[in-house]
């Protein structure tokens, strides 16, 4: 039986989720900031002020 392929949107959602992780690496392994648009604004985020990467069990999904 084929497993059941996931809505495009949870699809999209993964894949932004791992492009973030990816980028909070990247910055923390070259002591970079990154430039992330807030509230009308852009803003430069040191590597040391960064949120942890979120792995799919801390952001609530699944890994089946």
């Amino acid at each position: 039986m084929k497993p059941k392929k996931k809505p495009l949107s949870q699809q999209a959602e993964k894949a932004l989720q791992e492009a973030a992780n990816r980028v909070v690496e990247e910055a923390r392994r070259t002591q970079s900031t990154v430039v992330v648009w807030e509230q009308g604004a852009v803003h430069h985020i040191p590597a040391d002020q960064l949120p942890p990467a979120m792995d799919q069990a801390a952001a609530g999904g699944s890994s089946a």
